[in-house]
Parts: C-alpha cells; sequence; structure tokens
C-alpha cells in the first residue's frame, strides 16, 4: 500500500512554522524583562519546531512496488539515524536557559545595586507641577546633582526605550522616596526642544500608596485614558503644568506614573484627536496657564505637597452641591454680563458650552459624592442647578443614598424645588441629580 508524502509534509511544516513562531515571540521577555515564563516559551517553541522537522524528514517518496530507494528508506528512519535537527535543537534549549540564568543574576545584582543607591539617595522633594516642557536636560541634570541625586543619561535609544519615536534621550536616577513611598526609578524623556515627559515607577505592593499619592497630586480629575498593557485602567488628572497618569500595573512588573508636558501634548494628542471631547475641552482649550516661573528653575517647590495632606484646587463640586439635599446653592451661578461666576468654574477657566432658557452648561470630567460627573447645570437667570453622572441611575441611587440617607425619588417635594430628584436620562445610560427652580421664584 503506498502512502504519499504531501500529508506528513504538512504536518510537519506545520510544526516547524508554530515553533519557530512561538519561539520568536517569547524573544522580546526573554532579553527584557527575561521572565521564566519567557524561557519556557521558548523552549516549547524549540522542541515543537525539532519535533516538526523530524516528522518532515519521515515523510515517503511512496515509491510502487516492495522495494524502496535508499531516499525513502532513510526519510521513513529519521528517528534512528537522522539526529542533526535533535542536536541543534538541544543546543538552542541549553542556550536559552543559559542565557536566562545569566540575565537573571545580572538583574540580581542590579537590583541589589540600585537598593544600595536608593538606600543612600535624598528623598524626592519636587512636585510633578514644579516641571515643564521644553526645561533642557543638562539643567535638570545640574539641579539634581547639586541636590545629590546621581542622573544617567543615553541617547541612541532603541524603539523599547522611546515613548514617542522622535524622542532623543533618556535620563533616570533613584531615589530614597516619593512623598514617602518607595520609588523604583524616575525617567526623564527628551526630544530636540527639551523636556518632554518623566515616568516614574513602583512596586506593585505599594500601588494603594501610589494611587494616593496621585489622588493627592494637585490638579482637575481628567477621567480615563483606556487601559495599560495589563487591561487595568489609566487614570489621569490635569495639573498646572502637564497631565499627570497612573494605572495599577497588576499584570506587569512595575506601579508606572507617566506625566506629560502640556507643551507636548499640545503638539501631538491634543492635534491627533485621541482625547474625547470633554478631555479635550479640558486638556486643550480651557486649561488656564501657569502662574510664575517653574519650581524646579526657580530653586524651590512651587507647589508643595505635604505627606497624607491633599493638595485640591479650593472648590470642589462636592463643597458647591454639599447643602443640595435642601436644593440650597448661594452662589452657584453664571453671570458673564457681570463678570461673576462661581469659583469652580472661574479657578479651572471653564467656560459654558451650551446656553439656553437662562441656563449654562459646562463639559466637566469630576467626580462628586462618589460618582463621575460629565456635566453641571447652574443658572442664569433660572433658578435649576444639575449634576449628570455618567453612572447608570441604580448606580447612582446607592452612591447617593449612602452620602444623604435617600436616593431622592421625584415626589411632590422635589417637583416643587423643594427637595432634590434623582432620575435616569434618556438613554438609560446616565443619570441626573436636580433641583428644579422653586416655586414662588425663591
Amino acid at each position: 500500500m503506498m502512502r504519499g508524502p504531501g500529508g506528513t509534509a504538512m504536518l510537519g511544516g506545520f510544526f516547524v512554522a508554530s515553533g519557530v513562531l512561538a519561539a520568536l515571540m517569547a524573544l522580546p521577555e526573554l532579553w527584557w524583562p527575561t521572565t521564566l515564563a519567557a524561557a519556557v516559551q521558548a523552549t516549547a517553541g524549540i522542541t515543537i519546531a525539532v519535533t516538526g522537522s523530524l516528522i518532515y524528514a519521515a515523510r515517503t517518496d511512496g515509491a510502487p512496488g516492495p522495494e524502496k530507494s535508499a531516499v525513502a528508506v532513510r526519510r521513513e528512519a529519521p528517528l534512528l539515524g537522522d539526529w542533526k535537527a535533535v542536536r541543534i535543537g538541544v543546543l538552542l534549549v541549553l542556550g536559552v536557559w543559559a542565557f536566562w540564568y545569566i540575565r537573571v543574576n545580572q538583574a540580581d545584582q542590579w537590583l541589589a545595586e540600585d537598593e544600595a543607591e536608593r538606600q543612600k539617595a535624598p528623598a524626592w522633594k519636587y512636585s510633578l507641577n514644579d516641571f515643564v516642557g521644553g526645561i533642557p536636560a543638562e539643567k535638570i541634570r545640574k539641579r539634581l546633582s547639586a541636590d545629590g541625586f546621581r542622573m544617567r543619561c543615553y541617547g541612541n535609544l532603541d524603539r523599547q526605550s522611546k515613548i514617542e519615536e522622535s524622542d532623543t534621550l533618556v535620563c533616570w536616577t533613584l531615589a530614597n522616596n516619593i512623598d514617602g513611598i518607595p520609588s523604583q526609578v524616575i525617567a526623564f524623556f527628551f526630544g530636540p526642544e527639551g523636556l518632554r515627559r518623566i515616568r516614574i515607577a513602583f512596586a506593585p505592593e505599594q500601588w494603594p500608596a501610589a494611587k494616593d499619592w496621585f489622588e493627592r497630586f494637585e490638579g482637575v480629575a481628567a477621567g480615563k485614558f483606556g487601559v495599560d498593557t495589563g487591561g487595568e485602567d489609566i487614570l489621569g488628572r490635569r495639573g498646572t503644568t502637564g497631565l499627570l497618569q497612573i494605572s495599577e500595573g497588576r499584570r506587569t512588573p512595575s506601579v508606572m506614573a507617566l506625566w506629560h508636558s502640556r507643551e507636548r501634548l499640545a503638539e501631538t494628542a491634543c492635534q491627533s484627536g485621541e482625547f474625547k471631547s470633554a478631555q479635550w475641552r479640558l486638556l486643550c482649550q480651557d486649561w488656564p496657564a501657569p502662574a510664575g516661573p517653574p519650581g524646579f528653575l526657580g530653586g524651590g517647590s512651587a507647589v508643595p505637597v505635604k505627606s497624607g495632606t491633599p493638595a485640591r484646587v479650593a472648590a470642589t463640586l462636592d463643597s458647591a452641591f454639599a447643602d443640595i439635599a435642601r436644593c440650597r446653592f448661594p452662589g452657584l451661578f453664571h453671570a458673564p454680563w457681570d463678570g461673576k461666576s462661581h469659583i469652580y468654574f472661574s479657578e479651572r477657566g471653564l467656560q459654558p458650552y451650551k446656553e439656553g432658557d437662562g441656563l449654562y452648561h459646562f463639559r466637566v470630567i469630576d467626580a462628586a459624592f462618589g460618582l463621575q460627573v460629565r456635566e453641571v447645570i447652574v443658572p442664569g437667570t433660572q433658578d435649576l442647578h444639575a449634576l449628570a453622572f455618567d453612572a447608570p441611575l441604580v448606580e447612582a441611587q446607592k452612591a447617593i443614598k449612602s452620602r444623604f440617607g435617600s436616593d431622592f425619588r421625584p415626589s411632590a417635594s422635589s417637583r416643587s424645588g423643594e427637595a432634590p430628584e434623582l432620575t435616569a436620562t434618556r438613554d438609560g445610560k446616565g443619570s441626573v441629580l436636580l433641583c428644579h427652580e422653586r416655586e414662588g421664584g425663591e
């Protein structure tokens, strides 16, 4: 009975291709951060490729009759005599594990050296609001060196070392702690014009403290910016001079905080349209200019942040709507004809995106009563106040009831303006907490 070579050859070729692909995909993580999983994957890929090579070599030409050529016989018995592929595979596997062992030991040595340097380094005393885009690397190096930090820089960057393709220089230093939190590394990314971004890495177990540090960063909540490589939400806050982002990094080696200078955002993200409309207004249109020179160049911290003390803007939505249970809103209005506006809007430089029926509508990215707020409505001439939440009605009811002891369902009191009312938006995806104009025009 004849056996055709086609099926066996195709199966062997499939194994070879699959194994080579698996091994190649493991190479980036085998190089850095040199994970055990990458070494195992590379080994499995090599094994599969070698097995495929043996299967491919075992194919027969299917010569008719009882006699077969010497070539066919050789091809049918590679497992007994042709060990070339096996020898190559064994050498490759040994090479993978030797490389992994060397890199892991090297990494352990680097970590030990970094930890020793970190223990001797001073604490990081700057706020990221002390920095602005365009500062030359040499000025940062001189200032940090004068304050006791050791700063290294390198150019000729490969793709993995860059955040942006046109980055030309990366510098990094170690600090004993940042606001009392042990940090791993502080990296500065530069382009031809100067400083662009600052990246701070924390150990994964520092996430609760790092998130608290992020939330105390002076600025305005900027919402979410997608997810990181591990699928965790990237959160953002707009500061005085840049955007600070952070993600938990549950499936990555570190918790990463990344500061983008407002100058670089204006030239890149604001031009590319990658922001949502409300984020675009916050980061590309309604961003007040910083007052005075940056603290880093001036020799001191322009925005000191004390450990455990929130550093926020004076007015918040929680304070502006603090007496909403009684529908009382002293000073919460917008009157451009008199040049007057509530401090919540004026200190953020916010302007209404819509005016109608005596009301002003502001797009915001902020939080109130534990819920994400996307719009605030205040009176010009009509006495109505409202907060529009991103949360659906059921979720909003739970948060509002937890805060006020009531979920403010529609009632006679709410219709007369004596109590607030919590309702769903028309599409059912959001909710609105509002106080109608009081009867009698009070």
